[in-house]
């Protein structure tokens, strides 16, 4: 009498995996973060620092023109105690009086986990404040 169809697998993986609106026309390969106040990143490109806007497993943003440089260099980042001071290849990918975008390129397998365990740091230090202010709502 009132027979509803199934969804199948497909349908529901879709339901479960897909991105919101916001999120449909995002053409980073992987989710940036702001850096943690905590644990400020420190940035040198070409013997200037720079202030970094975030910071993801394939790249970073930073305040500040970029254009003058070469479309790949070297850039020296640091964060105390989680990312010692390294240096790592990168490619500039846009470039404006704001600020640039950079790739991280030829990354080791040791830097990649750092910047791994940095990124999933500030997005755990992002939810629970998060949730202390719902929290706190609440109340």
């Amino acid at each position: 009498m009132f027979w509803k169809p199934k969804n199948s697998k497909d349908d529901v993986c879709k339901s479960l995996f897909s991105l919101s609106d916001e999120y449909q026309n995002e053409k980073r390969a992987a989710f940036r973060v702001a850096p943690i106040v905590d644990y400020p990143i420190v940035v040198t490109f070409d013997g200037h620092e720079m202030e970094v806007i975030d910071i993801s497993a394939a790249g970073i943003s930073c305040k500040g023109a970029c254009s003058s440089h070469p479309t790949e260099d070297f850039i020296t980042i640091q964060v105390n105690d989680l990312i010692p001071e390294t240096t790592i290849e990168v490619k500039v990918v846009e470039s404006s009086q704001s600020g640039c975008r950079l790739s991280f390129k030829n990354l080791s397998k040791k830097t990649k986990d750092q910047i791994h365990m940095y990124v999933l740091r500030a997005q755990k230090a992002f939810l629970k404040e998060k949730n202390s202010e719902t929290n706190l709502n609440i109340l």
